[in-house]
């Protein structure tokens, strides 16, 4: 019965998604850092955003483990798996629903919080996101290097019918079945997007070029690297797609920038990082266009939605408590 509630929940959002058009601020954005109580200088980093806001992403504590953590509207809730030495959040969808990894026992192992408990996923199974279908993006093994996981099956993804290997890499799926990733070799990557499991845009912005994220309207998130004149570091660049075109995103002040979220809103995630040609003590942010852009009728059927899904769906209950200083 929750299934098929949330499959009218996304027909209904899609119906309505098809029928708007895309919005796009002009005024530039507002950034927002992002940055957890208690967290090691640097270790907070920002992986998924839905489109309410929350940010999901994890941090290293003073005692050097890792936990995940929820961010909404200046708020952080921590989130670790019960019994876990270890825990990292990957992706958030609309219903509040969570993936991740933790450490048990010396172990890795893939999760699912479906708000009624906490389900640890096949092996090799590594969640890298979810959609609002509760369909998951993971990593597998050599054989088959991912894996779509829904309703306790794992898929192989395939692009033209084969199996992903070698040097092809995939980051992130939105709902209606495009993944956001880059294709290349050692010498080159360029960013792709996935459509009904063909290829059908290449982003090249630099030699190397990856597409991180991919929202319900067609825009697209991710980092480049460019040469730096006279150096023999090259500089790390965010990038924001949208109609058919590709844009520098750089954090204001930052050496290098990187980009790993998008919601439906153009609300963007990503982290900065103070020295060029250096990848330490990140800034994790929120961009969000100034002016805000208006949600679309889609985006509100979803929230009504998501609020009768968490309904449905429980309480996150015990696991999740207010992060803590130390």
């Amino acid at each position: 019965m929750r299934l098929k509630i949330l499959q009218l929940a996304m027909a209904v959002s899609i119906g309505l998604f098809a029928a708007s058009s895309p919005v796009r601020a002009d005024g530039g954005y507002i950034f927002k850092t992002i940055d957890v109580p208690g967290a090691q200088a640097g270790t907070t980093d920002v992986s998924a955003i839905n489109n309410r806001d929350e940010v999901a992403g994890s941090y290293v504590d003073a005692s050097g483990v890792s936990h995940g953590y929820l961010y909404l509207n200046g708020h952080y809730t921590r989130f670790d798996v019960p019994g876990a030495t270890s825990t990292r959040l990957s992706g958030v969808n609309d219903f509040g629903q969570l993936v991740g990894n933790y450490v048990r026992g010396g172990t890795l192992h893939g999760f699912l919080d479906t708000r009624s408990g906490i389900q640890t996923t096949p092996s090799p199974f590594l969640p890298l996101a979810i959609n609002d279908l509760g369909r998951v993006l993971g990593l597998g093994d050599i054989t088959t290097k991912y894996y779509s996981y829904w309703n306790g099956i794992l898929t192989p993804v395939t692009i033209k019918g084969s199996v992903i290997t070698g040097d092809t890499s995939l980051y992130g799926l939105n709902n209606i079945g495009q993944y956001a990733g880059s294709s290349g070799g050692l010498s080159r990557q360029y960013g792709i997007i996935v459509t009904n499991g063909v290829i059908s845009t290449t982003i090249t912005l630099s030699g190397y070029t990856f597409v991180h994220a991919i929202n319900d309207r067609g825009q697209a998130v991710g980092y480049y690297d460019a040469p730096a004149s006279g150096q023999t570091y090259s500089l790390r660049n965010g990038f924001l797609y949208e109609n058919g075109a590709a844009t520098t995103f750089d954090e204001p002040g930052a050496g290098q920038t990187w980009l790993t979220g998008i919601n439906d809103r153009g609300d963007i995630i990503g982290a900065g990082f103070p020295l060029p040609g250096v990848f330490g003590n990140s800034q994790a942010f929120l961009a969000v266009p100034d002016p805000p852009a208006a949600p679309e009728p889609s985006t509100w059927a979803m929230m009504a939605l998501g609020f009768a899904g968490l309904g449905l769906m429980g309480s996150r209950g015990s696991r999740a408590r207010p992060a803590q200083a130390g």
